[in-house]
């Protein structure tokens, strides 16, 4: 879907190449076997510190702490934003203090110092009481 937002935003006309994961399709990015790819920060970063492929830009709102010298595609396409994210889930109907307390293990896990580094590492930032850690 980023893709397709890039696309119409851009005004291009890109060809996409459907892949079942992200691994097989940086094979190929890797492999010169197709051009450009959008992918999660995480599965990419990686490749990109020895120097395989090359993060042209991040699809957020403002730039990663991760990687702060790379653009945001806002800065050339204005409002363009397609945000990833992970939640958790639970059945409809869930108690709602299940939900307290899953939201408040969660958030204290998410605020350890070695939480945050490790997801540091692999390119992630974390969020705690919508606020960006």
């Amino acid at each position: 879907m980023m893709g397709e937002l890039f696309q119409y935003k851009a005004d291009l006309d890109l060809v996409n190449v459907p892949y079942k994961g992200s691994a097989p399709a940086l094979v190929d990015v890797v492999g010169g076997r197709i051009d450009v790819m959008f992918d999660g920060i995480p599965s990419s970063l990686p490749l990109a510190k020895n120097g395989q492929v090359r993060i042209l830009g991040a699809t957020g709102t403002s730039r990663s702490s991760v990687l702060p010298d790379t653009p945001i595609i806002a800065e050339v396409i204005p409002d363009f934003d397609a945000s990833g994210w992970f939640a958790i889930f639970a059945p409809t109907g869930i108690d709602e203090e299940k939900v307290a307390v899953l939201n408040k293990a969660i958030n204290n896990v998410l605020e350890l110092d070695e939480i945050q580094k490790r997801y540091l590492e692999f390119g992630a930032e974390t969020v705690v009481n919508g606020q960006l850690n």
